[in-house]
């Protein structure tokens, strides 16, 4: 999609090919700041340990533990 957008805004001349190529790297780059900020945060967050208590099912059905949450 962003590709069709882009040709059309050059064939258009709203922006020329290397300004759309500049477009592209300032937001990847800011994709990648953003995710070394979550990956900085998330290292320096204590993780809870929080157990759920024992879910009993109305129907008797045995509850399998698994990694989902819910």
């Amino acid at each position: 999609m962003r590709t069709l957008y882009a040709k059309r805004l050059v064939h258009e001349g709203v922006i020329d090919q290397a300004g759309v190529t500049q477009l592209i790297e300032e937001r990847n780059r800011r994709y990648e700041d953003a995710l070394a900020r979550a990956k900085e945060i998330a290292a320096t967050q204590k993780i809870a340990d929080t157990h759920l208590p024992a879910v009993i099912e109305l129907d008797g059905s045995e509850v399998i533990e698994t990694a989902i949450e819910g």
